[in-house]
């Protein structure tokens, strides 16, 4: 790690801001790991129609926000349908 990084998380200094709007949702570690790939095929492919807003913990926690409400439930049931999830 870094020591100038962590110099600042033990200052209480922030370092990312809060994630505002769109929603929140888990995936399984296995689908997080893939997601969080450089070459993730799901993510490189919805990137040529949408424009999309993606963080993904590797506690399989997922935030998704898009340009509208309706563009973000399209790519989250995209991404759950792509690594078989409901």
């Amino acid at each position: 790690m870094d020591p100038e990084t962590k110099k600042s998380w033990a200052t209480g200094q922030v370092l990312l801001g809060d994630l505002r709007g769109g929603l929140s949702f888990e995936v399984p570690l296995s689908a997080a790991q893939r997601l969080l790939d450089s070459e993730c095929f799901v993510l490189d492919r919805l990137g040529r129609d949408f424009a999309y807003e993606l963080c993904v913990g590797q506690n399989g926690r997922v935030w998704l926000s898009a340009a509208s409400a309706r563009e973000t439930v399209l790519l989250l049931q995209a991404i759950k349908r792509s690594f078989g999830m409901t």
